[in-house]
């Protein structure tokens, strides 16, 4: 709970299983989170410490679930330029795909190297995220 507004914040988090241009170090590879923080659903790639992406506020990010084509979006930069959000209106129709997807890809490219991939496994999101939404008080079905 967060002590000055009193809302329910809730998260979980997905390490990659892999990725280029991560470092070997388990706490260097990206993780996706998914939270209800401030009474809004967010999903969040955060990246190694390595892996700084543009100065502006937002970055080009591909993605592909299993088989389906790249996509490229523009997602919104973390202060710290490590994460990367996903636009709001696209939070509950993505985590909905990857309910029954195995395989979901990630890439940015950062200013100063080359491309950074993360590659995670999200079987069994459906179950973990619920108390996410929950909190949130988002339906996917």
């Amino acid at each position: 709970m967060n002590p000055l507004t009193r809302e329910r914040e809730v998260a979980i988090a997905l390490l990659s299983k892999e990725g280029e241009s991560i470092p070997a170090l388990a706490e260097n590879f990206p993780f996706l989170l998914i939270r209800c923080h401030e009474a809004k659903l967010e999903f969040i790639v955060l990246w190694s410490k390595d892996s700084r992406v543009s100065e502006s506020f937002w970055t080009t990010v591909r993605h592909r679930i299993d088989n389906e084509s790249i996509e490229s979006l523009e997602w919104h930069l973390s202060t710290n330029r490590l994460g990367t959000y996903l636009p709001s209106e696209r939070i509950a129709s993505m985590i909905q795909k990857l309910f029954s997807a195995k395989e979901f890809v990630v890439q940015v490219t950062p200013d100063d190297s080359g491309p950074t991939i993360a590659v995670f496994e999200p079987a069994g999101l459906y179950w973990a995220v619920k108390p996410v939404l929950e909190a949130c008080e988002v339906e996917i079905n």
